[in-house]
């Protein structure tokens, strides 16, 4: 039995969140969004526990300059449960994880008070939020994240799908694109990222220029 649940916007098995007699908390109408962008390192953006990559991704757009952050490797992932499981993205090779690119966390904490954890304050919450995982700490309420200037000929995604069967002619197939994928990529610069995923689809490479 748990005592809370929480759920930003859904994006996770059915009902995994759910549990026997416990308070079920959704964040999902919090979708604000809040650029704050210099002109040099980028600056930031806050936005809301209910906002996925997808939403970030098209306000971005539209900023001056266009902008982004660190995303997830599709759109419908919301930014509280993957910031706080470390998220990785399409543009960790350049960027890093998002715990690296994580600048504060408005946190509603089990004693109902409201605080920012950042570097600056409260900084041993910062630390085990980042990466930590879950609801363990407390509500997440609002989430600044660095913000990057998007490239003038913006970004760039490729899918190659391969499918076969377990057979001996299938797996040396599969050893032939697994192979020559993970060292086609190991000579590319820090503006290639990719995911290599095993489940009965491999899903390669994007990279943005």
């Amino acid at each position: 039995m748990c005592s809370s649940d929480l759920a930003g916007t859904g994006h996770d098995f059915l009902n995994r969140h759910s549990c026997h007699q416990g308070i079920f908390i959704r964040t999902s109408l919090m979708k604000g969004i809040e650029w704050n962008l210099n002109g040099t390192d980028g600056g930031s953006v806050r936005v809301g526990p209910g906002i996925n990559f997808g939403e970030i991704m098209f306000s971005g757009k539209d900023q001056h300059p266009p902008s982004h952050t660190m995303a997830g490797w599709v759109g419908t992932v919301g930014v509280v449960g993957w910031a706080l499981g470390g998220g990785h993205g399409p543009f960790g090779r350049s960027r890093g994880f998002v715990s690296e690119n994580t600048l504060a966390l408005e946190v509603l904490t089990a004693y109902g008070e409201v605080v920012t954890a950042s570097a600056e304050s409260h900084p041993d919450l910062f630390w085990a939020m980042r990466g930590g995982g879950g609801s363990t700490w407390g509500v997440v309420t609002g989430v600044t994240f660095k913000a990057y200037t998007t490239p003038p000929h913006g970004v760039a995604m490729a899918v190659i799908v391969a499918s076969g069967d377990a057979c001996p002619e299938g797996m040396r197939g599969y050893d032939a694109v697994a192979y020559g994928w993970a060292n086609w990529t190991a000579e590319l610069g820090p503006r290639f990222s990719g995911m290599f995923k095993d489940r009965k689809s491999t899903r390669l490479n994007s990279s943005h220029r």
